[in-house]
């Protein structure tokens, strides 16, 4: 049967899945019309052989309840707890190894302020294990973030990533963001126009992290 369907696609998918490997000389099931969530998912269908006029961009639903959903501001000095929590969200397990390093190797940061870490579900568990095992061991103190990923968000001042797009969701709600470089990375930009945008705050090293939360805390006195 001739039947019309919508499919979406929520990424842009690696040639490394081995489905899209063994693809060549095999017809896939294609839907009628497809959703994409930006320009360069768009171009990357269009690559791999997707009539343009089918495509259509419509963004992703969790932008976009994020950006409904705007928070707290930072917490004013005089409060119960006046120490602004900071939420580090894993993207990929070996980032809470080097996070947790970094925690080791600068202590005041658990003093100054009130940390949270989300660990990712996904995978890296042994990883992630060995990150808390070693945070433990130093006394460091944190809290383990195992709600609801907005519902954290809601409650923290400042977001801390390394390659995570919850970063994205945390800003469009409002929130502070930090970029820190825990590993060595190969930085690619998928923005256009990016001249315009303002750039976000990234920091390469524990010394430029504590400079920001410092400037960021004083604008809340």
């Amino acid at each position: 049967k001739n039947i019309f369907s919508i499919g979406y696609a929520h990424a842009v998918y690696s040639k490394g899945h081995m489905y899209l490997k063994r693809q060549h000389g095999v017809k896939l099931p294609s839907p009628s019309v497809l959703a994409v969530t930006g320009k360069v998912a768009e171009k990357r269908f269009i690559f791999e052989g997707f009539n343009k006029e089918l495509i259509f961009v419509v963004g992703s639903p969790r932008y976009d309840i994020a950006r409904k959903r705007n928070t707290l501001n930072l917490k004013k000095h005089g409060e119960l707890n006046s120490k602004l929590s900071l939420l580090f969200i894993v993207g990929i397990g070996y980032e809470m190894v080097h996070f947790a390093k970094l925690l080791v190797k600068n202590t005041d940061l658990a003093i100054n302020y009130n940390i949270a870490i989300r660990r990712s579900f996904h995978s890296w568990k042994d990883e992630q294990d060995q990150a808390a095992m070693l945070l433990k061991k130093n006394k460091i103190s944190y809290k383990f973030a195992d709600g609801a990923l907005l519902e954290e968000i809601d409650v923290a001042d400042i977001i801390l990533f390394e390659s995570t797009s919850s970063s994205f969701q945390a800003s469009l709600m409002g929130k502070l963001i930090i970029q820190i470089q825990l590993s060595d990375v190969l930085n690619t930009n998928f923005f256009e126009n990016d001249k315009d945008m303002d750039p976000m705050l990234h920091c390469k090293s524990s010394n430029e992290l504590k400079e920001k939360l410092i400037f960021i805390n004083n604008l809340s006195e």
